[in-house]
């Protein structure tokens, strides 16, 4: 059960490896998670956020330090703004067993659009 498995999960049963496959397996239960971490993303978004990327972009072309496509430096920038954004919610998911309660919600929720709303 997911309950006994996050308990596993906190207490050191599972090893950094096996941690990660439970975390995939989740997000893999419940799909919707990458779209709340995207939709974060996309509200944290902005016109000055796009300005400062092109800007590094545009710099980094001056320098000469881009040696593949532009498209390619672009989405390494993105790469490097959307980090935090997935740290943040694997920290949220969690810290302090949030983890539990959440799976216990998800598990119980009687919608896929109840249970987003409880985690949103």
């Amino acid at each position: 059960s997911n309950l006994l498995r996050t308990r596993v999960f906190y207490l050191g049963g599972f090893n950094r490896k096996q941690k990660i496959e439970f975390l995939e397996q989740v997000f893999n239960e419940h799909p919707f998670l990458y779209t709340v971490i995207v939709d974060r993303f996309i509200n944290n978004w902005n016109s000055e956020l796009l300005n400062k990327t092109m800007n590094r972009v545009v710099q980094d072309l001056k320098r000469g330090e881009v040696v593949g496509a532009i498209t390619e430096e672009l989405q390494k920038n993105m790469k490097f703004l959307f980090g935090p954004q997935v740290v943040q919610i694997l920290d949220y998911l969690t810290s302090q067993f949030s983890l539990e309660r959440i799976l216990d919600l998800l598990d119980n929720a009687k919608t896929k659009q109840s249970a987003r709303t409880l985690i949103e």
